[in-house]
């Protein structure tokens, strides 16, 4: 939230003029789909020094590199990581779309495609509020 508020600037002439903090619905263990509210960005970096490849719903990587960020993320806020998963809808892959977006003077490529996010209701609460992929800071990956 912190990253929202202190660069409100979106592409397109837009900005965020409000931010409100909600509580967590009560989540279930299993999985549960989210659509989301920004676009879902993932960096895949190939080699140390170029630039990250920018991956999309489909991607072999891309379900992987989700889950690897929410594990990474849970572990950092002292929760347990053990069966958290997040992958692309598959019933929505196929009709997925990309959106360009601008983070200090770098162009990113992020999804705009549905989410399951599989594990305990904590950590599917956790995925609600952080919300999943890169840059959550800066109010990419957020889920509704």
């Amino acid at each position: 939230m912190s990253g929202v508020v202190r660069a409100p600037a979106l592409d397109l002439g837009l900005a965020v003029r409000d931010v409100r903090l909600q509580r967590a619905p009560a989540f279930a263990a299993g999985e549960q789909p989210f659509r989301v509210a920004s676009p879902v960005f993932i960096k895949h970096e190939v080699e140390k020094g170029k630039p990250a490849d920018h991956l999309l719903p489909g991607h072999e990587l891309a379900d992987e590199l989700l889950t690897a960020t929410l594990r990474h993320k849970l572990r950092q806020a002292g929760l347990a990581d053990a069966g958290a998963a997040v992958r692309f809808d598959p019933a929505f892959i196929a009709s997925a779309k990309s959106k360009l977006f601008r983070y200090k003077q770098v162009q990113c490529r992020g999804s705009i495609c549905p989410v399951l996010v599989s594990g305990s209701a904590e950590q599917i609460g956790f995925a609600w509020e952080v919300g999943v992929g890169h840059s959550t800071g800066i109010g990419c990956g957020a889920l509704v």
